[in-house]
């Protein structure tokens, strides 16, 4: 599935359909199945527009709750709890089906330069923003944690399944990944249960199954919330069909100290939050 990554500081707010109610098809809904829970730190919300396909909600949330138990830190006990917690000690063996976040992760620390380090954990865990514990670390504290952010440390052996940080103090954080390799995920589990059209929103991350079931060959219209508006308001539409859109935030998950307000991105270089304004 081709991506888009699409480099405007804001979250998906809304989805917008386009279509003739005319040619819609017999075998989907005018009203679709939906579902919403707050899994992985966001807002999830599945829809789904094929006739007699509502237990594929279920499976594809199913999957979803399956990544969040494995990537996600602040649950205790993660996949990715456990290799934090052995850096520099051991390798940890992981699950078969979780070493390939891990490659992915991998290879876009490596082909970004670092721009993207999945080894960023060290430098949001003295921040945790978007937790009750948000604070703005001492500089001291920020270039101490900084040597420890190298995706080049981070020894992943494949044919074992297991992955190792070889720097104690060192961390993982795959906030930045997860969302978006689960929505794929999902997208896989609901096609196998037979669904052609729908939308798998994961906060910033939304995959569009198929074309909008209002109109023959129609594409979706994916809008892009406006940052400085309140919710529902666009700033734009893409139209899509059976491709994903990744946005991030600048307003989602934030902390206001002494006037300013950092947002949740994070420079690797730094070990500050990016300030561009957007």
């Amino acid at each position: 599935m081709r991506k888009f990554v699409i480099g405007l500081l804001a979250f998906i707010g809304f989805l917008t359909l386009s279509g003739c109610q005319k040619t819609a098809s017999p075998t989907y809904l005018k009203t679709p199945y939906t579902q919403n829970e707050f899994v992985m730190g966001t807002t999830c919300t599945l829809t789904i527009y094929d006739k007699g396909k509502k237990s594929a909600l279920k499976d594809g949330f199913a999957m979803i709750h399956h990544v969040d138990a494995e990537a996600t830190l602040t649950r205790g006990g993660s996949v990715l709890d456990k290799i934090n917690d052995n850096a520099g000690i051991k390798p940890v063996k992981v699950p078969k089906d979780f070493m390939p976040l891990l490659e992915k992760a991998y290879y876009f620390s490596k082909n970004s330069n670092g721009s993207f380090d999945m080894a960023i954990g060290a430098v949001t865990n003295l921040w945790q923003i978007g937790l009750p514990g948000a604070r703005v670390p001492a500089q001291s504290e920020i270039d101490k944690a900084l040597p420890l952010v190298n995706w080049r440390d981070v020894k992943l052996d494949t044919k074992n399944n297991t992955a190792y940080l070889t720097k104690k103090g060192m961390r993982l954080d795959f906030g930045g990944i997860a969302k978006g390799w689960v929505a794929d995920k999902v997208k896989a589990v609901l096609a196998k249960d037979g669904v052609t059209a729908a939308i798998i929103d994961l906060g910033g991350n939304v995959v569009v199954m198929g074309h909008s079931p209002l109109g023959t060959n129609r594409d979706w219209h994916v809008g892009i919330q406006d940052p400085t508006a309140p919710r529902g308001t666009a700033v734009g539409t893409i139209p899509e069909s059976n491709e994903s859109i990744v946005t991030a935030g600048t307003y989602e998950q934030y902390l206001i100290s002494n006037g300013h307000k950092y947002i949740y991105l994070f420079d690797p270089q730094t070990g500050y939050p990016y300030d561009n304004n957007l």
